[in-house]
Parts: C-alpha cells; structure tokens; sequence
C-alpha cells in the first residue's frame, strides 16, 4: 500500500533557539525551532484532532515514525501549534506531536528519547471530568476544526451552545482556589489557520471561521466576566 501521506522528508530547520517559555514552536507562524518529520492528514485524522486532540496513525505514519522511534506506538497526544506557554513538565527526552497546519502534524526529533521507548504516552487529551466535576471546579474547554466546528467533550455542538455555555460559567459560583476552583473561565482550542485559498476552495464552510468564533465568544464573555483564552 502506497504511502497516504506527502512527507517533508526531514524538516531539518536551520534552528533558532527553542522557544522560551514552553513548546518549541512559535504560535504565531506555527514554525518549529527544533528539527522534525512532516506527515500529511486524512480526514479522519484531521475530524479526530479537532474533536479529542488525539491521533491515530495510520500505517504509512508509522512506517515513518518508526524509522527513528522503532518502538512508537499508533495513538498520540496532539499539541496544537497556536498557543505556547510556560509548562515547566518538559523534559530533555522528550517528543511532541504538534499540529502546525490544518492537514499537517509534525513529530519532533529527539536523539535523546530511548530507542527502547515509545515516544508517545497513553493519549489523555480526550479524557474529560464528568460535568460535575466541571461545574465544581469552573474552567470548561471547547476545540474549533478548521472549517469552524466546535467541539466539546468530543461531540460537535454549535456557536449558541458554546455561547450559553459561557452564562452557565457565569452563573456558577466559583469556589476558593484552595478547593481546586480556577475561577470563571473558558479555554479554546484554535486549529491552524486554512490560508485564502484553502478557505476559496472549501465545498463547504461554517458561517464563521475559528478566529472570528473566538473573537465573538471572548466578546460575550467579557460581558459576562468570564475569561475566555487560548489553549493547546
């Protein structure tokens, strides 16, 4: 079977420094300071992205994958390349799969990660707290595709649902801090940007793009004190 992917062979970037406060990748751009190997997406892994933040590879991925980490596993945690911050859990040895494009992911190159080791962990960013829990504690986050659907908990909902998500954050007493609360707050998951033409040549598209849903949602919810901001 022929690879279903169209590779950047080894992105061996002329590197800056890596990026300060957390991922080594500029948000801005999506442009990676560290080396890299590109891998194209389907749809399916595309859909599993924006809804989870989670992929699965496909037997082309991991033919490639594994020509430098030979004990790779086929699920992955994604890092969306459009928000970077402090994370003071990153270790020397460690590997990122970052989505830099809207059909593209990178793998980061690491001679330190042990051959003998799978560079990704058990996916956990399609685990979510029961909505109990969600509503103790305050914070909820919602993912944008990037022909602009929004996802929660892994389901597409739509902009009114995520709207009156926020009145509900508003309306929730937030505990103290002590007890594990973290105030009124909506995190948003923005996927890489489609350029002009990817945008002119969509058979079909949301009636808003990523960035201007955001924008609407930061809007309510400054009316409404609540703090929505960007998340990987």
């Amino acid at each position: 079977m022929p690879f279903s992917l169209l590779i950047s062979a080894l992105c061996l970037l002329a590197c800056a420094p890596a990026w300060a406060d957390g991922y080594p990748f500029d948000p801005a751009s999506q442009r990676l300071t560290v080396p890299s190997i590109r891998l194209k997406l389907t749809g399916t892994q595309i859909q599993e992205i924006s809804a989870k933040g989670t992929i699965t590879f496909d037997e082309g991925n991991m033919r490639l994958i594994r020509l430098h980490y030979p004990a790779a596993g086929n699920r992955a945690d994604v890092i969306t390349a459009t928000f970077n911050d402090n994370n003071e859990g990153l270790g020397p040895e460690d590997v990122y799969c970052l989505w830099v494009a809207p059909d593209e992911i990178a793998v980061t190159l690491n001679d330190l990660h042990p051959k003998d080791k799978s560079p990704f962990g058990e996916p956990v960013n399609h685990l979510t707290p029961p909505d109990t829990e969600s509503r103790m504690t305050g914070p909820r986050q919602i993912r944008i595709s990037p022909d602009g659907i929004i996802y929660f908990k892994g389901q597409a909902i739509t902009f009114e649902e995520a709207s009156a998500m926020i009145t509900e954050i508003a309306d929730t007493p937030s505990p103290p801090a002590d007890q594990g609360g973290v105030g009124h707050c909506l995190y948003i998951v923005l996927p890489p940007p489609l350029t002009a033409m990817e945008i002119s040549s969509q058979s079909t598209t949301s009636l808003r793009t990523p960035k201007q849903i955001h924008d609407l949602l930061v809007s309510l919810g400054s009316s409404k004190s609540v703090n929505v901001q960007l998340a990987w």
